[in-house]
């Protein structure tokens, strides 16, 4: 049996980690036993400095009441990866783990909680809204009798039917709100991706530009960091990666991601498609934008804003063009050689 307490996370599947705890505990680590307990420790991956980290982390929250598991020596990772020395004369990559927490208000405090959904209209008894007293016998003919209970039932209905309305109105109203508070959570939480998209990207340029060294194990030589030799994991990409994306484009990091969305809503199919429509027709402004926010031109919002000011009227072809011809710079050179 080969099992990690650590990566236990299909409990929801109905996985039971006491199934491999029991034999953890009861198995000896003695050689020659015949139940024999053998802990795979070394890890031939990582750096130092992530298993330090990792380990480090562990211990904190990895208890016998919490993690099931007490996070001791022989639970520890250890560093199985060999790797020489740095030449003399140059730096490797920090031998530590930087954190970075992101500091926000909670902007949702100022909804009132969603009560009242699911209400539903109790039963309205016997005897309310209206009930004929008179009708229980009271020597009124059976004509009498059933004429009231007719007046009854259409009360009942009546009343029944007020109420429902007042309860369609408040939960409209709640409904209301809470499509608010989701578009709002939607919309902070493209929020914060933009702010972690923004200091990754920084980190980024700043492990490249400085002229650290990493170990290549297939050159079998030290070699200066370049960015293909980050990759960003993340619990789920949809909705946030093309955040990531735009933001690693706009600070000049080349950038590539698996969105699943199949090979047509690719970046680079999509750009290739945009091309095709504006050599269709070029006064298509939305193909056009994508055309020049693309690395194919490489203009950012801000271009985008000089070009439309210079001529405010007419499609985007027609202000491209009066931008090429009337503007200076860098950003004239790319319109022209674009058009």
């Amino acid at each position: 049996m080969v099992g990690d307490v650590k990566q236990s996370i299909y409990r929801f599947r109905l996985a039971d980690p006491g199934l491999f705890l029991t034999k953890y505990q009861q198995f000896s680590v003695e050689q020659g036993q015949r139940e024999r307990r053998i802990n795979l420790r070394e890890n031939f991956r990582s750096s130092q400095a992530i298993v330090d980290g990792v380990n480090f982390f562990f211990r904190q929250i990895m208890t016998p009441s919490v993690g099931e598991l007490a996070y001791d020596q022989a639970a520890e990772l250890v560093c199985g990866l060999a790797v020489p020395s740095v030449p003399a004369g140059g730096t490797s990559l920090s031998p530590t783990i930087d954190v970075f927490l992101i500091e926000r208000e909670d902007e949702l405090t100022d909804f009132p909680e969603a009560e009242g959904v699911g209400k539903s209209l109790g039963a309205l008894k016997s005897g309310e809204n209206g009930e004929d007293k008179g009708s229980k016998g009271n020597g009124k003919s059976r004509e009498a009798r059933e004429l009231g209970a007719i007046e009854h039932i259409t009360s009942l209905e009546m009343n029944t039917k007020n109420e429902f309305d007042e309860l369609a109105d408040e939960n409209e109203g709640v409904a209301e709100e809470t499509a608010a508070l989701t578009q709002l959570e939607a919309e902070e939480q493209l929020e914060i991706a933009d702010l972690e998209a923004r200091v990754i990207a920084r980190q980024i340029s700043r492990l490249v530009g400085q002229g650290d060294l990493i170990w290549d194990p297939k050159a079998e030589k030290y070699r200066p960091v370049t960015f293909r030799d980050v990759a960003i994991l993340m619990r789920a990409t949809r909705g946030v990666a093309n955040v990531y994306l735009e933001e690693f484009r706009r600070q000049g990091i080349p950038v590539y991601a698996e969105l699943g969305t199949g090979y047509f809503g690719a970046g680079e199919v999509e750009t290739i498609l945009s091309v095709l429509q504006i050599i269709d027709n070029p006064r298509q402004d939305i193909p056009l934008v994508a055309v020049l926010r693309s690395p194919l031109v490489g203009l950012n919002a801000d271009e985008l804003a000089q070009i439309r000011a210079v001529h405010r009227e007419g499609s985007f072809y027609e202000a491209t063009v009066a931008a090429a011809a009337n503007l200076s710079g860098a950003m004239a050179e790319k319109l022209q050689a674009f058009l």
